[in-house]
């Protein structure tokens, strides 16, 4: 009479010891195709992992590339792709069978920046199918794409992927033109080029599971906006099917999280003229004794109260006219301006870490 009693338990236990499991994130990157600071995809991917275990008893895993064994992707809740056409990959001939297993036993699926993409026409179709949208600019594709400052806006602050952040300037590489299924439903929108656009967009496939697309995150330093990075730990965690608390995903970082490993670090443009100059060349000590001026204008901008999007415009735009730069060179990233001198010098003004928001 005991037996059924003890296996009534033992059936207990298991369904205690499921519902106490890890939830299982897959994250795949791959090593550097960009210039210095941008497709940071595997120091990106090693972040979101960070922040997801912020959120709850989470097992994640960064792979370089698709990963060679399959039992990487055992128990997955979602495969997080950022890499270059992420579509291609997912779906590439050696392992489509097991990508489409993955989308059939409804295993969610989040594409960021380029991981949106799908340029090959065998995969085209599915990677559609399984995102509810793609992106596709490749030997004359139908999208496009822009770097522009604009303003990332809630399109259904109802979505739990909307929680906790509201209407954020950023300056990104934005993808745009982009295909979807009616199903598909926009997240977040921004302004490219004086015209709307979804930039975000979340997807319940019919036949199970959740996909979240998000264009963002060309530059790496565009991690330091808090609400830039809860919009995308959001979508993750209810791609996964994981609870989006109420007030977002906590996402607490410190400045050293935006250091880059040797790899990516190693990307940083060298001032080659001034290897041919001696130590204490006047003209060295020139260039460094303006950039540390330029640098000391954008500090005072922000400390008489300048929001850090118009500090760095007024900052862009004085470094466009300044004697001694090229125009052509002066970029702008979420925390900071990149440029070159006439001489090819490299410099980066920085937004102090102190002043970013959620930065401890």
């Amino acid at each position: 009479m005991s037996r059924p009693v003890i296996s009534l338990g033992i059936t207990l236990l298991a369904f205690v010891h499921a519902l106490a499991a890890p939830v299982k994130v897959l994250l795949i990157g791959q090593p550097p195709d960009h210039g210095y600071r941008s497709h940071t995809y595997l120091p990106d991917c090693a972040l979101i992992a960070k922040w997801l275990k912020q959120n709850g008893d989470f097992e994640t895993a960064v792979a370089r590339g698709w990963p060679e064994d399959p039992r990487a992707f055992d128990g997955v809740a979602a495969v997080v792709l950022h890499d270059k056409l992420g579509g291609d990959v997912f779906f590439a001939p050696s392992h489509a069978t097991q990508a489409q297993a993955l989308i059939d036993r409804g295993v969610g699926l989040v594409a960021l920046h380029w991981g949106t993409g799908s340029a090959d026409p065998a995969s085209a179709g599915p990677w559609l199918a399984a995102l509810g949208g793609h992106f596709n600019a490749q030997k004359g594709g139908f999208s496009r794409y822009k770097v522009e400052a604009s303003t990332v806006r809630l399109a259904d602050p109802s979505h739990p992927i909307s929680r906790g952040w509201q209407d954020f300037p950023m300056r990104d590489e934005w993808y745009y033109d982009l295909r979807f299924l009616p199903a598909a439903k926009p997240v977040a929108l921004a302004k490219i080029g004086g015209k709307d656009y979804p930039v975000g967009w979340a997807y319940e496939r019919p036949t199970g599971g959740r996909s979240f697309g998000f264009v963002g995150l060309h530059f790496h330093d565009n991690l330091a906006s808090e609400p830039f990075r809860r919009l995308i730990v959001n979508g993750v965690l209810w791609a996964a099917q994981a609870e989006v608390p109420a007030a977002g995903a906590t996402v607490e970082m410190e400045p050293k999280d935006l250091d880059l490993p040797e790899e990516f670090e190693r990307l940083k443009p060298a001032a080659k003229p001034a290897a041919n100059r001696p130590a204490g060349d006047p003209l060295i000590v020139k260039r460094m004794a303006e950039s540390g001026s330029y640098q000391e204008r954008m500090d005072h901008a922000l400390e008489h109260g300048a929001p850090i999007p118009q500090a760095l415009a007024e900052t862009r735009a004085f470094l466009l006219t300044a004697p001694g730069v090229d125009p052509q060179s002066v970029e702008t990233t979420g925390v900071g301006i990149h440029y070159k001198t006439t001489e090819g010098f490299s410099y980066y003004l920085r937004v102090p870490f102190d002043r970013l928001p959620g930065i401890k």
